[in-house]
């Protein structure tokens, strides 16, 4: 009874390592060298350490929720009560989070970096050959 009783609780306890295994300590949509500022559920805040980028983790849906800039000392507040995520007070998204899921945020000193496509114009001019 007392081995039973012991391989029982070793049970458990490998289950519980492996479903916390599972979840996603970094994920890859987020740069490696981003710090984690906060984590949980219902509401969390946090304030960003330097200029740079604010990523918000939905961890239990395993997809990335909001991210964008910050400025040193912008406070970044999910709030899966009511919906939203603001920056400073003001809403930067809503109607995205999932209520019973824990969510992270990470900062990032590097800005993003926006995409620059340049669109060069040039003239066609049209002869018509067909004797018209």
């Amino acid at each position: 009874m007392f081995a039973l009783r012991q391989v029982s609780v070793l049970a458990m306890v490998l289950v519980s390592l492996v479903i916390a295994g599972c979840e996603n300590a970094h994920p890859a949509n987020i740069p490696e060298n981003a710090l984690m500022g906060s984590e949980g559920n219902g509401v969390l805040a946090s304030t960003a350490p330097q200029d740079g980028h604010v990523y918000v983790y939905d961890v239990g849906g395993d997809r990335m929720v909001y991210s964008g800039a910050v400025a040193k000392g912008q406070s970044v507040v999910v709030n899966t009560d009511q919906n939203m995520i603001t920056v400073d007070g003001k809403v930067r998204a809503d109607h995205i989070l999932n209520q019973g899921d824990k969510h992270r945020i990470y900062f990032d000193e590097t800005p993003a970096t926006a995409q620059h496509v340049t669109v060069e114009e040039t003239t066609v001019t049209r002869t018509n050959t067909a004797g018209n």
